[in-house]
């Protein structure tokens, strides 16, 4: 109920834990939780979907998103259209269908995300750039990516990019996947 209160570049902080459920984001936002859960359950759908203007910048930072972890979610965070999102300091976990992923990024416009000190844990693919209208950018910094069963980092299509640094990617199946003329950058 909070983000149709809430205007345009506003923020939610998110004072008692709960499970929240997923959300629909349609307007540059900042949700945030400091030191408590905020939890965004889900099953049969995305947690929380960003299908903002082009121009908006979009804030994620310290939440818990998790799937059921039956085979029916499908993305902890589906980013169909922003400028800059940012997920900070977030848990992301059972997003396990065939094609899940606890981030994707299949944007119809030009969009960066930046993933930064999040663990990813127990999806089918951890962060995937797929944009086919992108270019689509992930920048992944200081993250834990843990049991995906695909892959940890997917980037496919002419065009898309993923700049990775300080990052730890174990017990996956394939830690990174360059696919279609897609390039991955890594630092350190």
């Amino acid at each position: 109920g909070a983000i149709s209160k809430t205007a345009a570049g506003g923020e939610i902080n998110v004072l008692d834990p709960g499970g929240f459920g997923g959300v629909t984001i349609t307007k540059a936002i900042t949700i945030r939780s400091d030191s408590i859960e905020a939890g965004v359950l889900v099953s049969g759908t995305s947690g929380i979907i960003i299908n903002a203007p082009s121009t908006a910048t979009v804030v994620l930072d310290g939440l818990d998103f998790e799937g059921l972890s039956n085979g029916t979610s499908v993305h902890g965070i589906n980013i169909l259209s922003a400028r800059d999102v940012f997920v900070r300091n977030s848990s992301i976990r059972g997003f396990t269908s065939a094609t899940s992923a606890g981030i994707m990024i299949n944007g119809t416009t030009p969009l960066t995300v930046t993933v930064e000190n999040c663990t990813l844990f127990n999806n089918t693919v951890g962060v995937a750039v797929v944009s086919a209208s992108g270019p689509g950018a992930a920048r992944v910094f200081n993250s834990q990516i843990v049991a995906s069963s695909a892959v940890g980092i997917r980037v496919s299509g002419a065009g898309n990019t993923a700049a990775i640094s300080g990052n730890s990617i174990f017990r996956t199946v394939k830690s990174l996947e360059i696919l279609s003329g897609a390039t991955i950058y890594s630092y350190q």
